[in-house]
């Protein structure tokens, strides 16, 4: 089950020894921060940027639990072992599980397809070289 933004936030800051009210400032009270750990707020644009701030994330990666480095870096091996497996045929079939791994893990779906096509792709050349 996916991290929500309340247990991510509660994991942050206790992973960097804070309590709530060392996280708080003017407009996002202790008492607020209580309640989006406890999943009974959303918080607000406002106050991700804020938290997201002190505990040294993205907001984006506050909100959703995915960073644009981890996006941009999967990217990156996904394009290359695309790449090799066009160039050369074949790739070793652990690599790409961990790449689709790592997509499914991130709730990467458009990476996690490549990389099930990638293997499928890889399968078949597989047998390809077998049956030659």
């Amino acid at each position: 089950m996916a991290e929500s933004v309340g247990e991510r936030l509660r994991r942050l800051r206790l992973e960097r020894g804070l309590s709530q009210r060392d996280l708080s400032a003017p407009g996002v009270s202790y008492a607020y921060i209580s309640r989006i750990e406890a999943g009974a707020r959303r918080p607000s644009v406002k106050a991700l940027r804020m938290l997201a701030k002190k505990l040294g994330v993205t907001p984006g990666y506050l909100e959703t639990g995915s960073d644009l480095d981890d996006t941009a870096a999967r990217e990156l091996r996904l394009a290359d072992v695309e790449l090799r497996l066009r160039l050369d045929g074949e790739i070793d079939v652990l690599e790409l599980q961990g790449i689709l791994d790592d997509a499914t893990e991130h709730a990467d779906v458009a990476a996690a397809t490549r990389a099930q096509i990638a293997i499928g792709m890889n399968a078949a050349a597989r047998a390809d070289h077998a049956a030659t």
